[in-house]
């Protein structure tokens, strides 16, 4: 009778966690075939022109960001890609993977230039710095630490940073250049100096879950988080406080993107849900899914927020793997935030301290 109870007691959890408006079953504006496997990471090109896809198929694939035509493909990791960085000035991107490698790219020619392992785990965090030489760049990832390159000295490991929490799961690089900002499997933030390795703050009082994504908003004054907790919290960045939670998925939520002018958010979860959000009001103004409820993978608003597209799992090869959806919402203006971006500090290397010999002087 227990056994009983406790299986009824789990499909009502399980159908609670899926349940969702049936006016969401909306039939998406396209599908898209852009890789033979699962779509796990997308991002547009600085300049706006171009979409980067990331894939379980071990590769990376450039589009066209107004006709989604295919651009060029980018081999080398050997397992999933996790995440991915452009330089402000698209010369070099960065990947990370499961396989424990960075790679650092020739963006314009699609090449390697260096491949790295220092991690002993997945990587799950990438990014440039933001002086006019994109001196450095950086990796995080399940080992907990942030590996410092040099790329003007042979990209050369210059510094471990060891992180608190048990693990990185997102990295963020401040837009002057002056802080580096970590999102941890505990569910926490927290803001580093680079320069000295301080850990500056802490913003704790939010997620209970593993934090699964992390961004800036448009004019990097606040900072949005998900997490399998289903919660989306927005972040004050000078106060470090919450500003706002949105409520309304059923399960762990994966990607979260905004619009060209924060007004807007789009978020995708193992719910079977793709959600659009007015960031103001913290609501919900429209929800897609499928009829089958399948996972949605990672998420990415169009600029203007007149459409979003979404990764979706797929079933079997050749299945499409990133759906449309025109939002219906009005399309925005982009805010052009003022930032004042200051040449980097000279980050310094690792010390190596010599072992004294025994010998009397």
């Amino acid at each position: 009778m227990k056994k009983l109870l406790l299986l009824i007691s789990l499909i009502g959890l399980l159908s609670n966690a899926f349940a969702q408006d049936d006016n969401a079953v909306i039939p998406p504006t396209n599908k898209y075939s852009l890789h033979a496997q699962d779509v796990t990471v997308m991002l547009y090109s600085p300049d706006g022109k171009t979409i980067v896809t990331g894939s379980r198929d071990l590769t990376i694939k450039t589009w066209d960001a107004t006709t989604l035509a295919e651009g060029k493909t980018f081999s080398g990791h050997e397992a999933t890609v996790n995440c991915i960085a452009i330089s402000k000035d698209s010369k070099y991107m960065l990947s990370g993977s499961d396989d424990g490698t960075v790679l650092l790219w020739d963006f314009e020619q699609g090449k390697i230039i260096q491949r790295i392992r220092n991690h002993t785990g997945p990587v799950y965090g990438v990014a440039f710095s933001v002086d006019a030489q994109t001196k450095y760049y950086y990796s995080t990832g399940e080992d907990g630490s942030i590996q410092v390159y040099d790329r003007t000295i042979n990209n050369k490991n210059i510094k471990a940073m060891k992180t608190e929490g048990n693990g990185n799961k997102a990295m963020l690089m401040d837009p002057r250049g002056k802080f580096i900002y970590t999102a941890g499997y505990d569910g926490k933030i927290r803001q580093y100096d680079p320069e000295t390795n301080a850990l500056l703050n802490t913003y704790a009082a939010g997620h209970t879950g593993e934090i699964t994504a992390m961004i800036f908003s448009p004019d990097y004054t606040k900072i949005a988080t998900a997490a399998d907790d289903k919660k989306i919290i927005i972040w004050d960045t000078a106060t470090h406080n919450v500003e706002k939670t949105l409520l309304g998925h059923t399960w762990k939520i994966f990607s979260i993107s905004y619009n060209n002018n924060g007004e807007y958010m789009a978020s995708s979860s193992n719910d079977g849900s793709v959600r659009i959000w007015n960031v103001s009001t913290a609501k919900e103004v429209k929800q897609f899914a499928t009829p089958k409820r399948r996972t949605f993978f990672t998420v990415m608003m169009k600029a203007d927020a007149t459409s979003v597209f979404a990764a979706i799992q797929t079933k079997k090869p050749g299945d499409p793997t990133v759906y449309t959806w025109d939002t219906g919402v009005p399309a925005t203006t982009a805010v052009v935030p003022v930032i004042v971006i200051e040449e980097p500090k000279k980050v310094e290397p690792i010390k190596t301290i010599k072992k004294p010999t025994g010998k009397k002087q």
